[in-house]
């Protein structure tokens, strides 16, 4: 590789903290996110993480000793830094075809989603609410849930399991993706390792089309919070072999 395509040494360094992000991820159950950088009781729990459980580090709060600032929507908590391993994780290099491939997905979903609006923009139980920021890892830590929960699922079925994410974010279940879906007893990939090992060998195309949809604001599921298999009898709106509530 030609040396003027790369860098070295501190400029690579800086240029990884300029391109990667910071996580701070849980090395027990139960840590809880703090509203400020303090143990006494009255403090405001803004989260509260399972054991490997991440959120990203606020690189732009005050520092303080012992303490880990994060990111919890729009706010910054603070978590006590005995309870997590901070570390910076920076996206894998692609080739060119897999790239163009993905400049293809996203603009073959944007194209759908454009003909969806105009065709019957809020019908059938589809809404469109507001998009959520997110950032790559949590497309793909939401792809990831997806592809564990309705990998063979129709694609609808794949966006319906992303809704009730997005839902669960907006009713205040926890103040990140991640920490709705690392929740204590909720999604139980999380917990079993199956969420792990799918993100470690990859997320499907479509599961991560998906996660982008649901997070654009995408909601076939009318506002529900919780599924189960259709044939557990419980009401509400079947979607594959899922039934939304």
């Amino acid at each position: 590789m030609k040396n003027e395509f790369c860098v070295t040494g501190k400029e690579a360094k800086k240029l990884a903290k300029k391109e990667g992000t910071t996580y701070a991820t849980a090395t027990t159950g139960g840590v809880r996110v703090r509203e400020s950088a303090s143990s006494e009781e009255g403090t405001t729990i803004l989260d509260v993480l399972e054991e490997g459980g991440k959120v990203e580090v606020d690189a732009d709060a005050k520092s303080k000793k012992g303490w880990v600032a994060v990111k919890v929507g729009d706010e910054t908590g603070y978590i006590s830094a005995e309870y997590v391993d901070v570390e910076l994780e920076l996206g894998e290099a692609v080739s060119i075809e897999e790239e163009r491939a993905a400049i293809e997905a996203e603009e073959a979903r944007k194209a759908a989603e454009a003909s969806q609006k105009s065709q019957s923009a809020g019908s059938a139980g589809s809404v469109q609410r507001e998009a959520v920021a997110a950032s790559y890892d949590d497309v793909t830590l939401l792809g990831a849930l997806i592809q564990c929960e309705a990998g063979s699922e129709c694609y609808e079925g794949q966006v319906a399991v992303g809704a009730v994410v997005m839902n669960r974010l907006r009713a205040g279940y926890a103040g990140s993706i991640s920490g709705v879906i690392y929740q204590s007893g909720q999604f139980s990939p999380a917990s079993s390792g199956k969420l792990a090992s799918v993100l470690a060998s990859g997320v499907s195309g479509s599961c991560l089309q998906a996660a982008q949809a649901a997070i654009g604001g995408t909601d076939n599921v009318g506002g529900a919070t919780s599924f189960r298999s259709a044939s557990s009898g419980m009401g509400g709106i079947v979607i594959g072999n899922h039934v939304f509530f």
